[in-house]
This record gives structure tokens, C-alpha cells and sequence, in this order.
């Protein structure tokens, strides 16, 4: 049994670096799946397995990006991106 998970784990790992859509659609799968612990003593709470998850690729874009490869530009300059970037601007000035 304990090679079982350790195939499951290292081929998640494996599609961080190679497949990185299929974590995207595994994401959106286990999103509507997941299961919310919440630790009341700490007023602290996590999403498993969709937050870890979403972790993972945040960690891998940040190491791609300080690695040299960058965004391509058509992605920073689609509407929906310039409309999500100035909602989150626009919430930290009127946040305080």
C-alpha cells in the first residue's frame, strides 16, 4: 500500500512541472470536492485538498518567473486580467 501512494504523490509532483493544465482541471475538479478544516483556537481554516494544491502552483509560477521565464504578454493585457487587477487594486485602497 505504501507504494501506491508514493506513485500518486510523486506523479502529482510530476504534472507541477510537466503538465501544469492538468493540475489546473484537477484543481476545478477537487474544488467543489473539498473539505474545510477549521481550528477554532487560531480563527484558522484550509480547503483540502484544493488549497495545497493552488499553493503548489503559485510556488511554481514564482520559481518560473524569478527562473527567467515570463508571462506571455497577450495573457497580462486580456480584459478580463486588466479588469481583475484594478477590482484588487481598488479593494486594498478602500480596505482601509
Amino acid at each position: 500500500m505504501v507504494f501506491g501512494n508514493t506513485f500518486s504523490i510523486s506523479g502529482c509532483f510530476a504534472l507541477y512541472f510537466f503538465s501544469m493544465d492538468k493540475i489546473l482541471l484537477l484543481i476545478a475538479f477537487v474544488t467543489p470536492l473539498s473539505i474545510y478544516l477549521v481550528d477554532p483556537e487560531f480563527n484558522l481554516g484550509i480547503s483540502i485538498p484544493a488549497e495545497p494544491l493552488m499553493f503548489g502552483v503559485l510556488i511554481i509560477v514564482i520559481l518560473k518567473l524569478i527562473g527567467g521565464f515570463g508571462f506571455d504578454q497577450k495573457i497580462i493585457r486580456h480584459p478580463l486580467s486588466l479588469s481583475v487587477s484594478h477590482t484588487l487594486v481598488g479593494f486594498s485602497e478602500y480596505s482601509n
